[in-house]
């Protein structure tokens, strides 16, 4: 049986540091990530992955688990 959730935190480790990426979250079986305000404007934001360039905007897919299970 699938597990179901509404939203879940990406961190990132860097220098022994986790640093919250954004966050990933359902809803009616629609999944999005979306990059945290805060990482975005921070001096060592990097993109999670080429198909996920930083952008203010979710980034929102109905067959996101493919992307998802790449992170």
């Amino acid at each position: 049986m699938a597990r179901s959730f509404e939203q879940l935190g990406v961190f990132r480790e860097k220098g022994g540091d986790c640093q919250r990426v954004g966050s990933i979250a359902q809803h009616d079986g629609v999944l999005s990530f979306s990059y945290d305000a805060a990482y975005l404007i921070s001096t060592d934001a990097a993109a999670l992955s080429l198909s996920l360039p930083l952008q203010n905007d979710p980034f929102v897919r109905k067959d996101a688990r493919t992307r998802a299970a790449t992170l």
